[in-house]
């Protein structure tokens, strides 16, 4: 891991807890953080339809996106504190659980393709990235967020198809933690 992301970490939770309570939409001017409609996206997007709610791998998943509230984009960062900086960006965008009706339209959930972040073409360190600096997922627990995460090489070696519930790209999932209660 590169040293300083800890450190950023706790300034990007505490920033983006500050903005939740006072109402904030933060944004930033860091110019291309996320991108809509690219080829990753629209990759995310046919594995999400044919295989996660194809397949009925997630029972909210289906229920999310007939609602229009699965929001896809791809991180144009190079770096694993850049992805952290657009998860923590992104996690603004989401409602919290204290909003009991979200409008249709409005994301209740993203996934943020990771593509340029050549150290996780590796399993192994995207996986240690999410145990640690994303705290196995519950980075965002005070905002009532979770994150997900879906990886080519997740389950090699377990004698599952090759690609059966595998994304193609790196992708974090960001989503309320009611949706698992």
């Amino acid at each position: 891991m590169k040293q300083g992301v800890s450190s950023w970490t706790v300034t990007g939770a505490t920033l983006l807890l500050c903005c939740r309570l006072r109402g904030h939409r933060w944004s930033r001017s860091r110019r291309g953080a996320v991108i809509e409609n690219d080829e990753h996206v629209l990759a995310i997007r046919r594995w999400l339809d044919d295989v996660i709610i194809g397949y009925n791998f997630c029972p909210y998943a289906r229920p999310t996106d007939e609602a229009q509230q699965v929001r896809i984009v791809a991180s144009s960062c190079r770096s694993p504190e850049g992805v952290l900086e657009d998860l923590s960006m992104e996690a603004v965008r989401l409602p919290t659980v204290a909003q009991k009706d979200i409008d249709p339209g409005q994301p209740a959930t993203t996934l943020l393709v990771c593509p340029h972040v050549v150290e996780w073409e590796s399993f192994d360190e995207f996986r240690a990235f999410y145990d640690t600096e994303l705290s196995n997922g519950y980075i965002f627990a005070e905002q009532d967020l979770y994150i997900v995460y879906f990886h080519p090489s997740y389950g090699r070696g377990w004698g599952l198809s090759a690609d059966l519930g595998r994304s193609r790209f790196r992708v974090y999932g960001l989503q309320q933690v009611h949706e698992f209660s």
